[in-house]
């Protein structure tokens, strides 16, 4: 029996230490990516490493990371509004594995939490946005 919660803890709660994230994960998002191709906008979806830097002045964190980089596919302007849906179900996907999702203003090299992005940037408009599932 201990064995048994041991390992149903270490499924579960692996990604407190940022290990690799499994490629069932991986699969699941590329899935729910497709999505966006509903609303006109490319998802390019793939495995990095994100150099997350958590408080100020320290160095970064490096985390196991999935990335996904979404561009207008008509060369025109999306909203979050547009994104969001998607976006939520990926979150809510990504809360059993213990994830958090960081979004990234791509020409501008900037990251936000989810939260903060939508407080800040729920009316303006990108050409390409990125996401950082960690």
């Amino acid at each position: 029996m201990i064995q048994k919660f041991k390992k149903f803890f270490e499924t579960k709660y692996r990604f407190a230490s940022h290990s690799e994230i499994p490629d069932e994960v991986f699969q699941n998002i590329k899935d729910i990516c497709t999505d966006f191709a509903d609303i006109d906008i490319i998802a390019d979806v793939f495995k990095c490493e994100y150099h997350r830097n958590v408080i100020s002045g320290r160095d970064a964190q490096i985390l196991k990371a999935i990335s996904i980089e979404l561009k207008d596919a008509s060369s025109r302007f999306f909203t979050l509004k547009e994104i969001l849906p998607v976006i939520e179900t990926i979150e809510s996907h990504i809360s059993e594995w213990n994830l958090n999702i960081d979004i990234e203003l791509i020409s501008e090299n900037e990251f936000f939490t989810l939260s903060e992005f939508k407080q800040e940037f729920m009316e303006e408009e990108f050409y390409t946005l990125g996401i950082l599932i960690f």
